[in-house]
């Protein structure tokens, strides 16, 4: 709550305490360095993400604030180093605009070393201003990304969430309780005999209505049913 509220110099001695007596924390330890790197102490900041990264290799965060702690020594080299290792394939637009900033870090450090020498903390200040905002964006892309894919499932054929289905050892499991490499029971059409198939995905369909089929299987409108006449 400290750090939210950004009272970094209130935040360190609680994240000792925390760390005290659970020093695996990743979470705490990571952000311990960055109450550090605001407050001015950036080696202690790097020793506390350096911590990180040997149990967590390539923990984004870490190595972003690992960066800017260099950066706020006014080591641009230092700070190129460790975010060429920055990596973080759940949040694309973020890595991007990390390469992106360390282009314009060298652009700005060939037109004007004096602000890296004598102001530091307004370029990492720049920086995390930067990355921040396109976390932002990611999250939104993620938002819409989700919604569209709750329209396409809504738009696919399902059966209802307590329908039984026939396990490839011959026990039944609802289809909610399915997951991608569960075995089930199939009926092949070209051979017209039951074999075994693996799940390959899951998706969820909310429906405001259902048809009942034999007065036992329910299926929305969109799902094809198949029979000894075809499948329609």
């Amino acid at each position: 709550m400290k750090l939210k509220q950004k009272n970094y110099n209130e935040a360190i001695p609680l994240y000792k305490e925390y760390l005290a007596e659970n020093p695996d924390s990743a979470e705490a330890r990571l952000n311990m360095g960055i109450a550090y790197l605001k407050t001015g102490f950036a080696d202690a900041a790097i020793a506390e993400f350096e911590t990180v990264l040997k149990s967590s290799p390539n923990h984004p965060d870490a190595v972003l604030y690992m960066g800017l702690a260099h950066l706020s020594k006014g080591k641009l080299d230092e700070a190129i180093v460790v975010l060429e290792n920055y990596r973080n394939s759940r949040k694309p637009l973020v890595e991007e605009e990390v390469m992106h900033q360390m282009t314009l870090l060298e652009d700005l450090y060939a037109s004007d070393k004096t602000l890296f020498e004598e102001n530091p903390m307004i370029i990492v200040n720049r920086v995390e201003t930067a990355v921040n905002n396109a976390l932002a964006e990611q999250k939104r892309a993620d938002r819409q990304a989700l919604k569209m894919s709750k329209e396409q499932n809504n738009n696919k054929g399902c059966f209802a969430y307590d329908t039984n289905v026939l396990m490839a050892d011959k026990s039944l499991k609802r289809i909610i309780d399915l997951r991608a490499g569960d075995t089930v029971q199939a009926y092949d059409v070209e051979t017209e005999k039951m074999v075994v198939r693996k799940v390959t995905d899951t998706y969820r369909a909310d429906q405001d209505h259902y048809y009942l089929i034999n007065g036992e299987l329910k299926i929305t409108a969109a799902h094809p049913v198949f029979t000894t006449e075809g499948s329609g």
